[in-house]
């Protein structure tokens, strides 16, 4: 069974400060594409509608910054 994770924190410098930290868990991905997992974690976060774009993305990981917002999140699946 795969799942993915969420990670919000908040930016300090332009870096991930951790000051605060909101962590979600979606189980059972298989069969999703990036895509859908990414909407469905942002559903689950409350975010639908913030927008954000891509900084980083490496295999399992894909780091995203919030346009107007100092925080930052961090999608990681496992398969």
């Amino acid at each position: 069974m795969s799942s993915a994770y969420i990670e919000v924190t908040d930016l300090y410098g332009g870096e991930a400060n951790y000051c605060w930290v909101k962590r979600y868990e979606l189980e059972d991905i298989d069969g999703l594409t990036t895509n859908q997992i990414v909407r469905r974690l942002k559903r689950l976060a409350e975010l639908n509608g913030v927008r954000w774009r891509k900084v980083a993305e490496c295999g399992d990981y894909i780091q995203y910054k919030f346009i107007g917002w100092y925080a930052t999140a961090f999608i990681i699946m496992e398969y």
